[in-house]
């Protein structure tokens, strides 16, 4: 996996992306993207340029581990859609496999008066949400528990700022479906967004 460092060193410099996007004449998008690893790539300029501005080497601004792991599909389930059954690709030690994983999304709820809100059908609003994401329970089953050992293995080689990272895309992607099952785009100057808290399973995180 490769990751940009872009946010992390420019919060150890106290610099906003505003004024780097002023200073260099890099789009703001393209900072953003950075900083938040939602980009597919770099230009060689733009590479050249932070570098320079941050006074980094390309190793500095780019990290690299030999894992590659990506959440394909998040499914929420279950009563109130409060279970999680999560699939991700995982390449490690030359290995790639298909593997999954489980947790909650326990949704709190607030009362929410607006004239253009449907309360008949959502008499309350999401306003918080807690996120655990888990292995699943082997139960005795060899092909799961190698499986979990696999996962395990792979999660544990990450720093914890891939880690990070991996935990946003997971958000994410939830709040993005929290908010369209309740239609809240349509109140975000009449709502606050919801909060999260997020906690991975123990075995996942190395020690």
């Amino acid at each position: 996996m490769v990751r940009c460092n872009l946010s992390v060193l420019l919060a150890e410099r106290n610099l906003k992306i505003t004024k780097v996007c002023k200073d260099t004449g890099i789009s703001r998008t393209t900072l953003t993207y950075l900083a938040n690893n939602y980009s597919k790539g770099i230009q060689y300029d733009t590479l050249n340029t932070l570098c320079t501005y941050l006074h980094v080497s390309p190793a500095e601004l780019i990290s690299f581990v030999p894992v590659d792991i990506y959440i394909t599909y998040i499914h929420r389930t279950g009563k109130n859609n409060e279970q999680l059954a999560i699939e991700a690709e995982i390449t490690y030690n030359g290995i790639t496999r298909k593997c999954g994983l489980c947790g909650n999304a326990f949704i709190y709820f607030s009362d929410f008066d607006s004239p253009n809100y449907d309360s008949s059908k959502y008499p309350k609003i999401p306003y918080s949400v807690d996120i655990d994401v888990a292995l699943y329970d082997a139960g005795g089953d060899v092909e799961c528990e190698n499986e979990n050992q696999f996962i395990i293995n792979a999660f544990q080689s990450l720093p914890i700022t891939f880690l990070k990272d991996i935990e946003n895309n997971i958000t994410r992607d939830i709040l993005n479906d929290i908010d369209y099952e309740y239609n809240l785009s349509n109140f975000t100057n009449e709502v606050e967004p919801i909060t999260t808290h997020f906690s991975w399973d123990p075995m996942l995180i190395k020690k």
